[in-house]
This record gives C-alpha cells, sequence and structure tokens, in this order.
C-alpha cells in the first residue's frame, strides 16, 4: 500500500518544484496558498528509560510529517494516516470521513486515493512508531476498534487487523505482531519491503472470515490488550512472542510465537529498532501504551 509524501516538511522552493505522486507542483502552490502546507515544528526525541508509559493523556493533534526528525512529539512519529487526535485520554485514528477539500483528504486522494477512499480515510493505512530505539523489550497497549471503513481497495483483505510493530528500522524491515481481522494471532518478518510469516494461529472462532459478509471478526466497541516480547537468542536468532487480553480483563494468553533464525528473509533483526501500531481499515482508538525490558 503506497503511503504519500508529505509536504509538510518541504522548503517553498521544494514545494515550487516538487512533484509527488502525480501532484504538481501547480497543485501544490494552490493548496499552499489555502494554508494547507506549514513548516513543521519539529521536537528533539526524548530520552526514554525502562519502564515507560504513555497514557494520551495530553489533548491534541499529531500530524504525519515524512521524515521522523520533523515529528511535533518527542515520543511519536505518525508516518502515515494523516493524524493522531488525542481527546479524554485517548489516542485515535481519524474517525469517520474527513471533510471534502480538507488538507489531508486532498493529499491522499491526489496520491493514495484507493486505499485511502479517495482521501476521506486516510486511517485506513495509520502508522505510528515511538521515536526511540530499544534491543530486548516488552510493549503492550490497548485498541479498540470503533468502526470498520469497508473500503473497495484490493488491500483490504483477511491480512488486515491491530498490529504492533517491533525492530522497526524502516517500513521496509521490522517484525509486525498482532490479530488479524479473520480472527488470527500472526508473527510476520518484513525484510527489504518482502513479508515472511513466522507464526499464524487460530485465536477468535466465532464466525468464518468473508471480505463481504463477515469483513472482521474481531471484537468492536470493547478493548483488546496486545503485548509483543522481541528478545536475542544469540547473535544470530530472535525469539518474538504474541499475547492477548480480549477484553482486558487483566488476564494475559500466548496467542503466537515464532523464532527467526534467519531462514526466510535472510538474517533475524538482532540490532535495535523501534516499535509501533499499525491498523487497517479501522477507526481505531488507542490508550495505556507500555514499554519495559523484555522477560
Amino acid at each position: 500500500m503506497k503511503r504519500i509524501v508529505n509536504v509538510r516538511t518541504l522548503g517553498a522552493a521544494a514545494v515550487a518544484a516538487a512533484v509527488i505522486g502525480g501532484f504538481f507542483a501547480r497543485e501544490l502552490s494552490e493548496i499552499a496558498k489555502e494554508g494547507a502546507i506549514l513548516q513543521a515544528e519539529a521536537a528533539t526525541a526524548a530520552a526514554l528509560k525502562l519502564p515507560f508509559t504513555y497514557p494520551f493523556s495530553v489533548d491534541g493533534r499529531l500530524e504525519e510529517v515524512g521524515v521522523m526528525e520533523n515529528s511535533s512529539s518527542p515520543y511519536w512519529w505518525v508516518s502515515s494516516g494523516a493524524f493522531l487526535d488525542l481527546a479524554a485520554g485517548l489516542g485515535m485514528t481519524n474517525h469517520g470521513d474527513l471533510p471534502l477539500g480538507s488538507k489531508w483528504q486532498k493529499l491522499y486522494a491526489a496520491n493514495n486515493p484507493v486505499d485511502t477512499d479517495v482521501g476521506l480515510h486516510p486511517q485506513n493505512i495509520f502508522r505510528m512508531v515511538l521515536r526511540t530505539e530499544w534491543l530486548d523489550v516488552a510493549h503492550e497497549a490497548s485498541f479498540r476498534i470503533d468502526a470498520d471503513r469497508l473500503s473497495g481497495s484490493p488491500s483490504r483483505s483477511a491480512s488486515n487487523g491491530l498490529m504492533q510493530m517491533s525492530r522497526y528500522v524502516d517500513e521496509n524491515n521490522l517484525y509486525y505482531t498482532g490479530l488479524r481481522v479473520d480472527g488470527y494471532a500472526v508473527i510476520k518478518k518484513k525484510a527489504a519491503g518482502k513479508y515472511y510469516t513466522l507464526a499464524y494461529k487460530p485465536v477468535i472462532k466465532s464466525g468464518k472470515y468473508d471480505r463481504a459478509l463477515n469483513p472482521n471478526v474481531l471484537p468492536h466497541g470493547s478493548w483488546i490488550r496486545l503485548k509483543t516480547v522481541t528478545k536475542n537468542l544469540d547473535a544470530d536468532r530472535v525469539a518474538i512472542k504474541l499475547y492477548a487480553d480480549l477484553g482486558a480483563t487483566g488476564t494475559w494468553k500466548l496467542v503466537a510465537e515464532a523464532v527467526d533464525d534467519g531462514a526466510h528473509g535472510g538474517p533475524a533483526l538482532t540490532r535495535p529498532g523501534r516499535v509501533g501500531f499499525r491498523t487497517d481499515f479501522m477507526d481505531v482508538s488507542f490508550d495505556d501504551f507500555r514499554i519495559g525490558s523484555a522477560e
């Protein structure tokens, strides 16, 4: 799924010359005149120590930027999905339709109209990472599905879901863990832009996934807590475990585990990386993020 390049980070001269996914300089200039393109107010990344918690307690909006160093948050970088709203102690992707003609609707309509329903739903491809790099850590958060976005995009499929990222080097090299919309837990490695499935286990068996008739078997309107533990076993192997707490009852269940020994997609990701969230074709709320040392 193609993301947009965020023009908020471009200077005036670059905007005048830019061509971004078919968005010509003339169109960019028109949006700039409307006040849609602003210089990002970059924040220095926070020096975090473990354990660290983030309760989403400060109201505001963190907008997507194309380069992590230009994020206005010392903690988080929204790399796709337009923005994260923070209100009432929760983090939230965009919910519902963006207004026609609004900044992000125009940008996504021009650069990825298929996956975002002509820019109305940039939350369909939401991605956010913590700016600090870590090695052996356990990170957890609560997710709540507030609505599905039943896009006609061919990218909407059973592999979508509520995902955590670990050992994130860049968008093409990382581990994904989470619950898919077909009710399966999954652990994937993405290496050089290609996905490799390391674990795939059934968790929710309340209904059979069907793209049209039953497009998301995960619970809606209630909290789902996920925890990912990523730990080096030695110089060549990484152990990844995924725990789930459906309903956020306080009881964890190990739902998938894998060891990356380099057999799929080349060497294991044994160096420090970032952690984060990915959600697909849903309006999602987040709460109570925590990260600590791996067990």
